[in-house]
């Protein structure tokens, strides 16, 4: 990919797409056995344009939401691993079966912009407070559980997408904190949870068990593994354990993160 092509929000410490990526000194790195298919890698490319002109036209401000907000690096850096992730899974389903993958260019979209919806400062201010949220605090979590309806707002405010893309890409970020049983934010039913949503719930959850936090340590993907085995048909669509076996390499995790 020439260099002239990479917008100026793809992240520093990644130099390239498909998944052939470097890892820089803050950043991470995945395994080069793991390469998306020249498809999954376009879609990535035009979904970074996509935000890069997102984020120059004013759009979020008018939302509400502020993207100068201290923890925007970092939601980047989420966004980037959890829509990586979420390609490489849907590439393994399609070579599976053509008949369960999900739209590559809606899906790529929708990986990128899941968490928009934290840029709004009250939900920022939650998201920040240092240790874990209980289950227990109800207001922090009702809030919390705004970000994905916020999202599927700014989907629909860009006039980028052609207007079924739109209802898609929004359709996927709204829903992308449901479960197979049901109980996700919003109580959506499973058969009404596109695929997309489904994807992007397990490469959400791979980094959030994987990544490093101020409160805990990077996971493995053995213990991914575990977790998405142990909530297979009760939180996750049963057939995504395999798929995610099936994408990783020989050589063992996923990423590192760095020390």
């Amino acid at each position: 990919m020439p260099e002239s092509r990479r917008p100026s929000y793809f992240p520093e410490q990644v130099v390239s797409v498909p998944a052939n990526l470097e890892k820089e000194e803050q950043f991470w790195s995945l395994d080069p056995e793991l390469v998306l298919t020249e498809k999954s890698a376009n879609e990535m490319l035009r979904s970074y344009e996509l935000m890069e002109g997102l984020l120059q036209s004013g759009v979020l401000e008018r939302l509400g939401l502020n993207p100068n907000l201290s923890g925007f690096n970092s939601l980047k850096a989420h966004a980037t691993k959890v829509a990586i992730l979420s390609l490489l899974i849907n590439d393994e389903l399609r070579r599976q079966s053509s008949t369960v993958a999900a739209n590559t260019r809606v899906f790529a979209s929708a990986a990128l912009f899941h968490d928009l919806g934290k840029l709004d400062p009250k939900i920022h201010d939650v998201i920040m407070t240092p240790g874990i949220i209980r289950k227990d605090e109800k207001d922090a979590w009702d809030t919390i559980r705004q970000h994905p309806r916020i999202g599927h707002d700014v989907v629909h405010a860009m006039e980028e997408f052609s207007r079924a893309e739109r209802l898609r890409v929004a359709e996927a970020i709204y829903k992308h904190h449901e479960r197979k049983d049901g109980k996700g934010y919003y109580h959506v039913p499973f058969p009404n949870i596109p695929l997309e949503s489904q994807i992007i719930t397990v490469a959400d959850t791979m980094d959030a068990i994987m990544a490093k936090r101020p409160y805990k340590e990077a996971g493995t993907t053995d213990l991914v593994m575990n977790e998405l085995e142990r909530c297979s048909g009760k939180q996750f669509n049963p057939d995504m354990p395999t798929a995610v076996i099936n994408i990783r390499p020989s050589s063992g995790d996923f990423y590192r993160h760095a020390a």
